[in-house]
């Protein structure tokens, strides 16, 4: 008999959750043989849907469309196991057994509340080495209301493991950028506040103001569509507005959903030299 899993996660969202989530059902899929799959898409902040007509998106449609026709049952199925693909604070019991899958958080420390929410799971998916040590690392000491501690370098127990992203190789798409510098810096986020481009854009045009250099921004507030795309210009420009108007270095804005070809050659475009991020918390 095959296990029944149900995979919790935003799966169809435009996000790094989101590809996290699509290489775990990816995964999954190659052993139908042993599992019986229910996907429980989740939103992820404001962000956007994919929209690509294809068959792993019809796959991906059909499990969201048996999952809750089977919910609606009299007898809804009983899952073997759950995977959560979220931040730890979103965890909680959903099957005898449940596994955590988190990009973690790239910093010296987890939050507290992360030691016991994890202690709820029986194994804990991280997506890098450093993640995966800093979780395990992490002790906190536990009082009681009125401050006495009653145990000390308290960390989280339960087992965990590193899951790397595969390599993928896809052939780059050629693509006219109209880049009129020949030395450029590409930044790739999302606008928000850890992901810092305000502080981004302002220190390149300082340190470069007077060079002949640029700075790609391939960015968005949430979605990919037109008005997404107008309110992230718009705040780029006033952002602009208020730096030295004789600057001789260039800030290109780029939007929308790009193919991982596209991408690829974005990356590997001969006029874009380094990668610079300000993020916060995030390797």
């Amino acid at each position: 008999m095959k296990t029944k899993v149900l995979i919790r996660g935003p799966v169809l969202s435009q996000s790094g959750y989101g590809e996290q989530s699509r290489f775990a059902m990816r995964c999954l899929r190659s052993r139908e043989d042993l599992f019986d799959l229910y996907l429980l898409n989740t939103d992820w902040g404001n962000t956007g849907q994919i929209f690509r007509d294809d068959e792993e998106r019809a796959w991906l449609d059909d499990i969201i469309r048996k999952t809750v026709i089977a919910s609606r049952q009299p007898n809804p199925p009983q899952f073997d196991v759950s995977l959560q693909i979220t931040i730890p604070n979103e965890w909680k019991k959903m099957a005898p057994v449940n596994i955590g899958y988190t990009a973690g958080i790239e910093t010296t420390k987890v939050a507290p509340e992360w030691i016991n929410l994890g202690d709820q799971m029986d194994h804990i998916i991280l997506v890098s080495d450093h993640a995966r040590e800093i979780y395990q690392r992490t002790a906190i000491n536990v009082a009681e209301q009125n401050g006495t501690i009653i145990r000390e370098n308290v960390t989280c127990v339960t087992p965990m493991t590193t899951v790397n992203y595969p390599t993928r190789i896809v052939e780059p798409k050629i693509e006219d950028l109209n880049l009129s510098t020949d030395f450029n810096f590409l930044t790739v986020a999302q606008w928000g506040p850890r992901k810092n481009l305000n502080r981004t854009i302002k220190c390149f045009v300082e340190e470069f103001l007077n060079d002949d250099v640029g700075l790609i921004v391939k960015t968005n507030i949430g979605k990919n569509n037109k008005i997404d795309r107008l309110n992230t210009k718009k705040k780029i420009n006033r952002l602009l507005d208020k730096l030295p108007k004789n600057r001789k270095c260039k800030v290109y804005f780029m939007h929308g959903d790009l193919t991982d070809e596209e991408m690829n050659y974005l990356y590997n475009h001969p006029k874009v030299k380094a990668m610079v991020s300000f993020t916060h918390g995030e390797g």
